[in-house]
């Protein structure tokens, strides 16, 4: 099914990936996976990542290639803090090929917290491959020193491959 433009909907999903976040997250609960799958947003309710940087990576149920990625944040409003310092700023986004141990930069971008609070960015690297991996690695945060909260994240790209259930898709 092709979709209208490059960030419709024709596929958009995440699947925490456990192996490769076990190396990165080796403390994390069970609980705090089920907070990516999550269908409302509220606060506190988040992937927290100690400090002002860090990252997640995302096993897609498909193989795709990856026109978009979608962020959302709580609006400032709904912060008990009236502060969204824990928003992730500035973000990279990269297919991993975790076969061939190789890592391809898709796009940089910088989510405002001024703007709304779900943003989609136009992936600007066209990727060489389908990529199932997907990164997401916060390089700063609106200023909150101790930890960044992820609320959503979503891929929109073509499928290319269901891996889960063998089926072939285009």
């Amino acid at each position: 099914m092709e979709a209208d433009g490059p960030c419709e909907p024709g596929f958009v999903g995440i699947r925490f990936c456990q192996e490769c976040n076990n190396m990165l997250y080796p403390k994390e609960d069970k609980e705090s996976r089920v907070l990516l799958y999550a269908p409302a947003i509220s606060p506190g309710e988040c992937w927290p990542m100690e400090g002002h940087q860090g990252q997640v990576v995302i096993r897609l149920p498909a193989e795709i290639l990856p026109t978009c990625v979608t962020v959302q944040h709580i609006f400032q409003e709904m912060s008990p803090s009236s502060t969204v310092g824990s928003a992730p700023k500035d973000v990279a986004v990269s297919g991993l090929d975790l076969d061939r141990e190789e890592e391809f930069l898709l796009g940089s971008f910088t989510f405002d917290v001024a703007e709304e609070p779900i943003q989609t960015f136009l992936l600007k690297n066209n990727p060489p491959r389908s990529f199932r991996y997907i990164k997401f690695l916060v390089k700063s945060n609106w200023g909150n020193p101790t930890y960044t909260c992820i609320y959503r994240v979503m891929v929109h790209g073509k499928v290319v491959n269901l891996v889960d259930n063998g089926k072939s898709a285009s």
